[in-house]
């Protein structure tokens, strides 16, 4: 089942019961178009977009994660009324080394989620990833994600970073 609806705020009401943690499987081809054209397409694909989390690849069956009629699916089996997303591969950002990188990465990563996901279904909310790796843009990529894309908060990332 899709539902669609009006692009999501920050006041829309949920009730019934909540998924606090949510995953999305992202797969980098789904965020290239969503880089600056600074990046091309070849410097994308030369290697993965997102540092893992401990070096293991990881890789599911199955469709659930991959998209917002995936979740539904889900939510309605499971009897969950609305989900809050968070990365998956996206986890690792922290590991990112390159402040401009993570900030990029960020923003194409939180517009993504915000065109697949949360124009799509009131049932889907999302936190943004934020690239603490240069606090000023992670300040403001912080208010555009709330905002403007709507998303309910930041996702602060703990493996990677030189301090936790």
């Amino acid at each position: 089942m899709t539902t669609t609806a009006a692009t999501p705020t920050p006041q829309t009401v949920v009730t019934g019961i909540i998924d606090g943690d949510g995953h999305i499987r992202e797969r980098d081809e789904d965020l290239y178009p969503y880089f600056e054209s600074k990046y091309s397409l070849e410097r994308l694909r030369n290697y993965y977009l997102f540092p893992t989390l401990d070096g293991w690849r990881r890789a599911g069956g199955g469709t659930f994660g991959w998209d917002v009629e995936g979740w539904h699916q889900f939510m309605d089996w499971a009897g969950i009324s609305s989900t809050v997303l968070s990365p998956t591969v996206g986890l690792g950002y922290g590991f990112a080394k390159e402040p401009e990188w993570a900030a990029d990465l960020a923003r194409a990563y939180n517009d993504y989620v915000y065109n697949q996901y949360l124009t799509h279904s009131s049932r889907t909310k999302a936190v943004a990833i934020i690239p603490v790796q240069d606090p000023t843009a992670a300040a403001l990529e912080l208010r555009r994600a709330v905002a403007e894309l709507g998303m309910v908060g930041g996702l602060l990332p703990t493996p990677g970073l030189r301090r936790y």
